[in-house]
C-alpha cells in the first residue's frame, strides 16, 4: 500500500534537499498534486503567504491547500504538466533567439505579477521555471521558498545568500530588490541561447566569451546581468519592452 499523508496517497518522491517534495493523489477525487513538507512552521507559513498572495496569474503555480499533519506543515500546489528549462535545454540544446525572447517575456510577465504583489522571488533559475507549452512559449514559475516581501523602500532581506552564478552578486550583501530577479532572467536567457545549463563564468572580474554575442538579444542580456544593479533594467516591464522591441525588428 502506498504511504499516505492526510487524505493524499504518495505516488512518488519528487526530491528536495531541505524539504521533502512528493507527487500525491487525493484519495477521494484522484486529483494529482504536488505536496511539500516542512518541519519549520515559520518557513511553511512564509511560502504559503507568498503563494496565497500571488496565485491566480497563469504563470504562477497555483496554491491548493495548506495544512498540518503529525507535526509536519504541508503546502499543496497544482501539478504542473511540463518540463523545466534545464530539462528543455538538455533535450533541445541551444534555442533560436526568437524562442528565447518569447519564453523570457512570459517569465517576466510572471515575475512582474510577483513584484506587483509585493514580493521578490529570490531564487529564479532553470529548475524553478516550467515550460508548459513550448510552441506558444508558456511557462509557470514554481518554488517560492526563498521569496521575500519587499519593504517600503522596495528592498528585501534575501533568504538565499550563498553566491551562485545564476544569482546576482548583491545576494551576498543580504539586501535585494526587483532587479535581483531580472539578473536571473538574463542568466536563463544566456543559458537558453547557448544551450549550456550552467554557464562556466559570469561577468565580474573580466567578461566570459559568451558575453560578446552579436545577436541583439545579447545586448538585453548584458544589461540584465550587469554586476551593478544600478546599470540593469529597473523593472520587469522595462525589460519586457526591450524584448518586445527586438520582436518588432525581427
Amino acid at each position: 500500500m502506498l504511504q499516505r499523508v492526510g487524505r493524499f496517497y504518495v505516488v512518488r518522491l519528487k526530491g528536495g534537499k531541505q524539504r521533502a517534495v512528493f507527487l500525491v493523489e487525493e484519495a477521494d477525487t484522484g486529483q494529482v498534486a504536488v505536496l511539500k513538507q516542512y518541519t519549520s512552521g515559520a518557513e511553511a507559513v512564509r511560502e504559503y503567504e507568498v503563494l496565497h498572495t500571488c496565485s491566480g496569474d497563469p504563470r504562477i503555480v497555483s496554491l491548493i491547500d495548506f495544512f498540518e499533519v503529525e507535526g509536519l506543515w504541508c503546502i499543496l500546489t497544482e501539478y504542473v504538466d511540463g518540463v523545466t528549462l534545464d530539462a528543455l535545454m538538455a533535450d533541445r540544446g541551444a534555442l533560436p533567439p526568437r524562442k528565447v525572447i518569447d519564453l523570457a517575456i512570459d517569465i517576466l510577465n510572471g515575475v512582474a505579477h510577483v513584484h506587483a504583489q509585493g514580493y521578490i522571488h529570490g531564487d529564479l533559475h532553470g529548475k524553478n521555471v516550467m515550460v508548459t507549452d513550448f510552441d506558444r512559449a508558456r511557462v509557470k514559475i514554481i518554488d517560492f521558498q526563498h521569496a521575500v516581501r519587499k519593504l517600503s523602500t522596495g528592498k528585501a532581506a534575501a533568504i538565499r545568500r550563498v553566491e551562485r552564478r545564476r544569482l546576482a552578486p548583491e545576494c551576498k550583501s543580504g539586501m535585494i530588490d526587483e532587479r535581483f530577479d531580472l539578473y536571473s532572467v538574463g542568466y536563463m536567457c544566456a543559458c537558453l541561447l547557448t544551450g549550456v545549463v550552467k554557464l562556466g563564468k559570469v561577468p565580474g572580474n573580466g567578461s566570459p566569451r559568451w558575453w560578446a554575442g552579436s545577436h541583439p538579444l545579447w545586448k538585453v542580456i548584458r544589461k540584465a546581468m550587469q554586476p551593478d544593479p544600478e546599470q540593469r533594467y529597473r523593472t520587469a516591464q522595462e525589460m519586457i519592452a526591450a524584448l518586445e522591441g527586438l520582436k518588432s525588428r525581427s
